[in-house]
């Protein structure tokens, strides 16, 4: 007969209440079921555990070196159900997003610091990838969420995608820049520039791939393929030549006059930013509570936790 858990919790609860009769009132159970359990460990172990008196019982020198393994049984049993409350609750737990970098620079810190004022005992890990590898980590289950860039395409097997954000790609340019003093750039005149971009793969390049396809057009020598886009930015700054970023991610700069932020006529470069994710009810609580709070920002409404 093998030892169980809850007979030591029960043998444990007993020994520091001295009694069987107060036991079960701490345990909620009759005082049957409490001397069925104590009588069960005892056969288990081959030893009597209990010397029964007429105050109460204590334990007998085998109950006493059983003790404090039952006692470290109850702790732990103990912390289980207190971690899967609060789990329950979302007052601990993990949360897994992958997210392009654009997203995951310019778009959700403000959204992550909002949630965790809702739910600060959640730990939140975001993986920053460009959007081929943020859905290839969704499929092999290292993310629950994944945000990606451009034009919806079909989603991995068994996962949803949906609009959260719609961005613009635009040619960079310093200010002292010769097409700087313009209010756009024609698409045409791409084919004669040496410019900085994203590393294939990025949602950003395939953007201006897919809308340069479309139009008949190709684009002119790349003086720079950077992966990132602080890179790309870095590189405009330097007089590397123009780049393609999006609009989002040169707010900051664009503001403070470092570099002018300029739309391509005959190309469209607007690109929506998607959510992708497994249907939710196989989702953990976390991330249907962040499926929740998104929810709540897109219709202007709070959520209200997730089951």
């Amino acid at each position: 007969m093998s030892v169980q858990p809850d007979h030591l919790v029960t043998f444990a609860t007993v020994v520091r209440e001295g009694s069987v009769t107060r036991a079960a009132t701490v345990l909620h159970r009759s005082q049957p079921a409490i001397s069925l359990q104590l009588k069960k460990l005892a056969e288990a172990v081959g030893e009597p555990l209990l010397v029964r008196h007429r105050h109460g019982v204590t334990p007998t020198a085998t109950g006493a070196a059983l003790l404090p393994h039952a006692q470290a049984v109850a702790r732990a049993l103990a912390g289980a159900r207190r971690s899967v409350g609060e789990i329950r609750r979302l007052e601990r737990g993990d949360l897994w997003l992958t997210a392009s970098m654009t997203v995951a620079v310019y778009l959700l810190p403000e959204v992550l610091v909002r949630f965790r004022e809702r739910h600060p005992g959640l730990q939140i890990h975001l993986l920053t990838r460009n959007s081929r590898e943020a859905l290839r980590e969704l499929a092999d289950g290292a993310a629950e969420l994944a945000f990606v860039e451009g034009p919806p395409a079909a989603p991995p097997p068994g996962m949803s995608q949906r609009v959260v954000f719609h961005d613009e790609v635009v040619l960079a340019v310093r200010p002292d820049h010769p097409l700087a003093a313009r209010r756009a750039v024609h698409a045409r005149d791409l084919g004669d520039m040496q410019v900085v971009t994203r590393e294939p793969g990025s949602g950003t390049r395939e953007v201006v791939e897919r809308a340069l396809a479309a139009a008949g057009l190709r684009l002119g020598d790349i003086a720079l393929e950077a992966t990132g886009i602080e890179a790309v930015k870095e590189a405009v700054l330097q007089g590397v030549g123009p780049g393609f970023i999006s609009r989002l991610a040169l707010r900051r700069e664009v503001g403070a006059g470092l570099l002018v932020a300029l739309p391509v006529a005959g190309l469209d470069l607007r690109r929506p930013m998607s959510l992708v994710h497994p249907p939710a009810e196989t989702c953990s609580r976390a991330a249907r509570a962040f499926l929740a709070f998104l929810t709540g920002l897109e219709s202007g409404e709070p959520d209200h936790g997730a089951a």
